[in-house]
């Protein structure tokens, strides 16, 4: 199935929440047995949205999904892993396969809304209470994100906890420097990862391999996980593995990679007893 938001008449104007026209026509696709959701030209203002498995979310040129700025529109599901004591998450699924975000649109964190306007002594800006990460998906096999790009994250931007058969590739994340807790890619306790051809720019980590302490179903090795040919900016580190060290880390290999306008390039930091075996880096500028 091959459905178009504008089939559902979203309001598209940036400001009303078009949050239950974008879950409908997730369900309806879920309902069919799977399907592409295509967003044309348009702004799109949402709270959380659950996705089902066999489904892509496809944002076209000039496609705009906006996250909301009310707490409120984040309670309908909540992640099982915390961040920054947080569970609210834009995008989310839990156990799901089949996963793909696409296209050349953006997705908007709208973070500016989640700060304090004036910078502390380190320059950081200091945030809210709850802030929503952009994406999250929890215990599922076979993701895909290629080619959108995600802009001022109010949070963690992509996290992927406990996800099997990652993909990762032409993305862009471009978030803002003065906005602390804004890594741009956490891969938690996931194997078998692919991450390439990717721009990663935060005030936090870019890239950030860690094992969270988790619900027990979702603890396990971080491993199998592969990142090249990536453009990464971090006013923090611009690749961390850790600190949170629950479980194990083994077999990460970085490669062709550029480190640029970074605090550290690399940083390995094991803190909560799991081990890291079998690290890879080579051909770093």
């Amino acid at each position: 199935m091959h459905l178009s938001l504008a089939d559902f008449h979203p309001v598209a104007d940036g400001e009303t929440p078009d949050t239950a026209v974008l879950q409908r026509a997730m369900d309806q696709i879920a309902a069919a047995g799977g399907g592409r959701l295509t967003l044309p030209a348009g702004r799109y203002r949402s709270g959380c949205l659950n996705l089902p498995s066999d489904f892509e979310l496809h944002l076209e040129a000039g496609a705009v999904l906006i996250a909301s700025q009310r707490l409120a529109d984040y309670q309908a599901v909540q992640a099982l892993s915390c961040a920054e004591k947080s569970h609210n998450v834009l995008l989310y699924a839990l156990g799901q396969r089949n996963i793909t975000i696409s296209g050349i649109g953006r997705i908007d964190g709208d973070g500016e809304a989640w700060f304090a306007a004036e910078r502390d002594e380190q320059g950081y800006r200091l945030p809210r209470a709850d802030r929503p990460r952009i994406i999250v998906f929890e215990d599922c096999e076979q993701v895909t994100l290629t080619a959108f790009t995600i802009v001022q994250a109010p949070m963690w931007t992509v996290h992927l906890v406990s996800c099997r058969h990652v993909h990762i590739d032409h993305l862009t994340i471009d978030n803002a420097m003065t906005m602390p807790n804004t890594d741009a890619l956490d891969i938690d306790s996931c194997e078998a990862v692919f991450v390439s051809n990717s721009y990663l720019s935060a005030a936090d980590d870019a890239i950030c391999i860690k094992t969270t302490h988790k619900p027990a179903a979702l603890r396990r090795p971080a491993r199998q996980i592969m990142i090249t040919n990536c453009l990464l900016r971090s006013y923090s580190c611009a690749f961390k593995i850790g600190t949170e060290t629950w479980d194990d880390v083994e077999d990460v290999t970085v490669t062709g990679c550029t480190i640029f306008d970074s605090n550290r390039g690399i940083g390995i930091l094991s803190r909560d007893g799991g081990a890291m075996r079998r690290l890879l880096f080579s051909n770093l500028t």
